[in-house]
């Protein structure tokens, strides 16, 4: 059999054969990938998005002195030292579902946070300032019910304390 294509041709041949396989493979993936093939995510500077502090929620500083602080509100009802005996008691079955989220509450407003104005069960205040005991002007009342309720959204909650004389054993209840 005479051999048409001289053996250098064939070289060439298939050097073009496999050039053109790697530029047909590469083409479609350099288009699909939209960036150059060359393109090393760690130093991609230009595609990062920018670095941007955090936004914290504006809450008026602590006063340093006794006349910085707001005046006392009288208006305020003062819970008693002793258990008034007037929460329900827990039907049977009720299952803890975990502590309210009394800071979440409190944010709502103006980035109030849950304060101890009195040491006990009902002695929590959403406020601005905090380590001062007593009813202060611009505190606001604290439902933990409502609390509650948007710790577990979506959940039929009941409030209840464990103790009266302590503030933290106030829990969420299904």
């Amino acid at each position: 059999m005479v051999d048409l294509v001289d053996s250098r041709d064939r070289r060439t041949g298939n050097a073009i054969g496999i050039w053109t396989l790697i530029v047909t493979a590469l083409v479609p993936l350099a288009l699909i990938s939209a960036k150059p093939l060359w393109w090393d995510p760690v130093h991609d500077w230009v595609s990062q998005p920018p670095v941007t502090a955090p936004v914290a929620p504006i809450v008026p500083e602590t006063p340093q002195t006794a006349a910085d602080l707001p005046p006392p509100d009288q208006t305020m009802q003062v819970p008693g030292s002793e258990d008034p005996q007037v929460q329900p008691a827990l039907p049977a079955g009720a299952v803890l579902l975990g502590a309210p989220d009394l800071n979440a509450y409190c944010a709502q407003w103006d980035g109030r946070k849950a304060v101890l104005r009195y040491q006990n069960a009902w002695g929590l205040r959403c406020a601005f300032v905090q380590g001062v005991a007593g009813n202060r002007k611009g505190d606001q009342y604290l439902s933990v019910t409502e609390a509650c309720r948007l710790t577990f959204p979506g959940r039929d909650t009941l409030d209840h304390y464990t103790d009266y004389h302590d503030p933290a054993s106030w829990g969420c209840y299904a």
